[in-house]
């Protein structure tokens, strides 16, 4: 989370779509050497009066496809490490894409729901693919 005021506004900002009512947005933000965890995002969004920690962390099933949300990050890179180990190790020939984010996507990658669709399993298929 950025310190400076302006961006920090910019950025929770981007964050309040993400705070529907359908479900549950579990926050762990890091502030100094504490973690403080919240029940939901939009508890996360009011607690956050100008300082709102250094990182926040956020359960929220976006696409895989994509590791940058319009200045947000993903957990692409350690999806793709958890792949890799199920590979490596054998550990499961089922692997399930929980995505129900559609509606909140940045405008560059809202594009028709199938076809949103059809590149989650591509990304993962690549993984599933990719040597290493």
């Amino acid at each position: 989370m950025p310190e400076d005021a302006e961006a920090l506004s910019r950025q929770t900002s981007r964050l309040r779509p993400f705070a529907d009512s359908t479900y549950l947005h579990q926050v762990i933000a890091r502030r100094r050497d504490a973690l403080e965890h919240f029940p939901d995002l939009g508890e996360a969004l009011a607690a956050c009066h100008g300082d709102c920690g250094t990182e926040w962390r956020i359960h929220f099933h976006v696409p895989l496809f994509t590791r940058e949300y319009d200045g947000l990050e993903s957990t692409q890179d350690y999806v793709s490490t958890v792949i890799d180990a199920v590979k490596a190790r054998g550990l499961t020939t089922h692997l399930e894409i929980e995505t129900y984010t559609w509606d909140v996507l940045p405008g560059s990658l809202k594009i028709d729901l199938l076809e949103s669709i059809a590149r989650e399993y591509d990304w993962v298929i690549g993984r599933l693919a990719a040597k290493g």
